[in-house]
């Protein structure tokens, strides 16, 4: 969600759901110019990135997706692509 992401001080809030906590976290160059861009046109649901029916995106479809594009284009396969599993 956008209220979640500090453009300004280049921070963005993060839940952990082991510890039933938020976190802040520093954002990089990468994703601070990736947000600011995607900031210009905002999603009326309010989420980040959301699917072209402007619904939130599945985990799961975005792993299946993933996996696709990485046959295709020779891309990294990752071991595991979900928090918190250390």
């Amino acid at each position: 969600m956008w209220d979640k992401i500090d453009l300004f001080r280049k921070i963005f809030e993060s839940y952990n759901e082991k510890t039933n906590s938020w976190r802040t976290v520093a954002m990089n160059e990468t994703v601070y110019a990736l947000l600011k861009e995607k900031a210009k046109v905002r999603s009326m649901s309010g989420y980040v990135f959301t699917t072209s029916e402007d619904t939130p995106v599945i985990a799961r479809n975005l792993l299946r997706a993933w996996y696709k594009a990485s046959n295709w284009r020779e891309l990294p396969v990752f071991a595991s692509m979900t928090s918190g599993t250390r």
